[in-house]
């Protein structure tokens, strides 16, 4: 494992920055995803009360809050208004959602190619006796799928950290 960091690293598919990108793109896009069903309920609490801004703000702090807020820059509270402020919050997040996705699928890639070329390298300076390994497979069909199955790893902690940035998001602001 620790030779398929190294080699992830010295192709550079592992290298600080992406993971950072990576990171902050599915952290934003969990926050984006968590903002906008949470815009959902005012935006039903507002069409409930057909749009009576100061009866909401008697109900809650954050009606009370948001009605200040347009009180100070002069936009009026509107259906458009809060439906636009969902739709956009949505949009963000496949936005992001995408962005982290194709910086996964770069990484996965240069890491396969990389290792792919490093094994290759090394088959190509072998002892002849070594390679007559029984794999059932050519050699470079083994090699393949081996590059594959690791460059696989990539994508699989990639989609548990998507997954598990959007359940804690989901938990802290419940």
């Amino acid at each position: 494992m620790a030779a398929l960091v190294r080699c992830g690293r010295s192709s550079g598919a592992l290298d600080g920055g992406r993971i950072v990108l990576f990171v902050a793109l599915v952290l934003a896009a969990s926050l984006f995803e968590f903002g906008g069903l949470a815009m959902l309920f005012p935006l039903l609490t507002f069409i409930e009360q057909n749009g009576n801004v100061d009866e909401l703000a008697k109900q809650s702090k954050a009606w009370a809050t948001l009605a200040d807020v347009s009180k100070t820059t002069g936009i009026p509270i509107s259906y458009g208004l809060l439906a636009g402020g969902v739709f956009t919050a949505f949009v963000l997040r496949q936005l992001c959602s995408l962005s982290a996705g194709l910086v996964s699928v770069h990484a996965k890639e240069t890491f396969a190619r990389h290792l792919r070329s490093n094994l290759f390298q090394a088959l190509i300076r072998a002892n002849a006796q070594h390679l007559n390994v029984t794999t059932g497979k050519p050699i470079a069909q083994w090699v393949g799928q081996i590059c594959h199955s690791a460059a696989n790893g990539i994508s699989s902690a990639a989609a548990a950290l998507t997954l598990s940035s959007t359940l804690l998001i989901y938990l802290v602001g419940t």
